[in-house]
């Protein structure tokens, strides 16, 4: 992004942010600093428009974390599913999925671990 620089500290203990203006801006962020601000960005970002679709294409190259850590408990309150998946970028991440939507994730992954591996088309890359 055009007008701002990035970089983490050597020792890995802090980000600093500098916003090329006139003197320049530098922000130094220690990890709980830099953790609240990605908290605030994504709640401004939630709050903006255009917002994130809420339909998302399946075929679609992403960028993932592979096998994250996770722990699924059930809500006190009403009986839903709380699920609870480790990001690596953002921390622990707390998902809170209402008892139908959550029976309908069990059996998606059910099929899919059910089902035999299709084989990967030798043209098709990775």
């Amino acid at each position: 992004m055009t007008g701002l620089e990035w970089k983490l500290d050597s020792d890995r203990r802090a980000l600093t942010l500098t916003v090329s203006t006139n003197p320049p801006v530098v922000l130094t962020l220690d990890a709980a600093q830099t953790d609240e601000m990605l908290e605030n960005l994504g709640r401004f970002r939630a709050a903006m428009t255009p917002g994130h679709s809420a339909i998302f294409a399946p075929g679609q190259k992403v960028v993932c974390a592979r096998n994250p850590a996770w722990l699924a408990e059930l809500d006190m309150m009403q009986g839903d599913s709380l699920l609870h998946l480790r990001d690596p970028h953002f921390g622990w991440r707390h998902y809170l999925i209402p008892r139908e939507e959550a029976k309908k994730l069990a059996d998606v992954l059910r099929n899919q671990v059910e089902a035999p591996i299709a084989a990967m088309p030798e043209n098709k890359p990775n």
